[in-house]
C-alpha cells in the first residue's frame, strides 16, 4: 500500500518533467502571439493616420513628429517611409516637405510604411532564423494607401 503510493507520487513527477516545457511554450507563445496582434493592430491605426495625414497635405515631418508620442509601441524601433504615385503612373516617388505642405499632386495616391521591430519575450524560444542563427526581434510591416485631395 505505502509502496503503491510512492511510485504514484514518483510517475506525478516524471510527468511534470516531461509535460512542463510544453506547457511553458504554450503560455509563452499564447503571450507573444497577444503582443504582437496588439502591436499590429496599432501599427495599422499609426499607419492609416499618417496615410490620411498626407492625403490631406501635412508637412512629412510633422507626420513624422507624431512617431514619438505612439501609445504601445517603442518609437525606436518605429521606421515611417512616405510615397506617392501620381495618378496614372506606376512609378512611387519619395514623399517630401515644401513650403505649403508635401510634394504629393492632387489625385495622386500617397502610401505609408510603417516598420516595427517587436521584441520577443524569449529570443532563443521564439526567435529561430533561417540557418538557425537566433534573432530577438520580429520585424513587422504595415502599408496603408489613400488618395490626396
Amino acid at each position: 500500500h505505502l509502496s503503491e503510493r510512492r511510485d504514484r507520487k514518483g510517475a506525478a513527477a516524471i510527468e511534470l518533467a516531461v509535460m512542463l516545457p510544453a506547457l511553458m511554450v504554450l503560455v509563452f507563445g499564447i503571450a507573444e502571439l497577444g503582443l504582437m496582434l496588439r502591436a499590429t493592430s496599432t501599427m495599422y491605426n499609426i499607419a492609416r493616420q499618417s496615410a490620411r495625414a498626407a492625403a490631406a497635405g501635412d508637412k512629412v515631418a510633422v507626420i513624422r513628429k507624431e512617431l514619438e508620442t505612439c501609445d504601445g509601441l517603442d518609437a525606436t524601433s518605429l521606421y515611417l517611409f512616405m510615397a506617392y504615385r501620381a495618378e496614372g503612373s506606376s512609378t512611387w516617388y519619395v514623399l517630401s516637405d515644401d513650403a505649403y505642405g508635401n510634394t504629393a499632386p492632387t489625385g495622386a495616391e500617397v502610401r505609408a510604411i510603417l516598420i516595427y521591430g517587436h521584441k520577443l519575450l524569449i529570443p532563443g524560444l521564439f526567435g529561430l532564423e533561417f540557418g538557425g542563427q537566433t534573432s530577438n526581434v520580429r520585424w513587422m510591416i504595415k502599408t496603408v494607401t489613400m488618395r490626396r485631395a
